[in-house]
């Protein structure tokens, strides 16, 4: 009898630590590359907006150039090639999969992994121009994206152009369990840089100065510089000189 309940409480710690190791054992990675190989596509909506394919083209650039491989970047309603996908912005596979849930608010962010697909999707409005910050224009998607590329990835953008860019070297590159959803804090999220956009001053060189004014632009997307909600005023004093210069010195700057 004593040898039988041996048995048994051997036997019983061995199913408990099975159901221990369970829900590791049966998670399922994500490929996206291997060996240098891209093992997985990235799928956008037949017709994406253009913040969904920019963000589609900003995680082909990001992989291709962390793992060696090529990327390939197809519509949702092209017949798939490879096993893993990759599916950035408002899909069909994503709502099949019954995401987002609840609706997504602008510039909102979700991520997750089921399987063999990776869902980066959020709230996304096109806005006056996709790169364009000062515009309400909101990049959700693009956003999720980023959040993959320096929470995987490491990637770090140290200033404007691909000598800032920082990407780690990772031959094979796998995921799993990844499901969060966050939400930029403030509506409005913009500075001003001397020197962009508008001013050529200095400059000996016109293209240098429209490379590193995209490049510029780029920068400040990746560091989440946009907003949701259009409230830049302009210049609304700029008239105020010549309307009180003499009458209310005292309204400006006393030097």
């Amino acid at each position: 009898m004593e040898k039988n309940n041996n048995l048994l409480a051997i036997w019983g710690f061995a199913a408990l630590a099975a159901v221990a190791i369970m829900p590791r054992a049966f998670a399922q990675d994500f490929i996206a590359a291997e060996d240098g190989v891209a093992k997985a596509e990235i799928v956008l909506p037949a017709k994406p907006l253009k913040v969904e394919r920019f963000a589609a083209e900003e995680l082909k650039y990001h992989l291709e150039k962390a793992s060696g491989g090529t990327f390939e970047i197809k519509g949702e309603d092209e017949p798939a090639s490879k096993r893993y996908r990759f599916y950035v912005g408002a899909t069909k596979a994503a709502a099949g999969a019954g995401l987002p849930g609840k609706p997504l608010e602008m510039d909102e962010r979700l991520l997750k992994t089921d399987g063999e697909s990776f869902y980066l999707l959020g709230g996304d409005r096109d806005g006056t121009a996709l790169l364009n910050f000062w515009s309400a224009t909101c990049h959700g998607t693009m956003y999720a994206v980023y959040d993959l590329l320096e929470n995987e990835l490491d990637v770090k953008w140290i200033w404007p152009g691909e000598t800032g860019e920082v990407v780690p070297k990772r031959a094979t590159i796998q995921f799993v369990g990844i499901d969060r959803r966050a939400k930029e804090r403030l509506i409005q999220r913009a500075f001003r840089s001397e020197g962009h956009e508008w001013n050529s001053i200095g400059w000996r060189n016109v293209e240098n100065r429209d490379k590193l004014d995209a490049d510029f632009v780029k920068f400040s997307l990746r560091h989440r510089v946009g907003t949701s909600v259009y409230m830049t005023s302009g210049h609304a004093f700029r008239q105020w000189w010549n309307r009180f210069g003499k009458t209310h010195p005292e309204y400006f700057a006393l030097l």
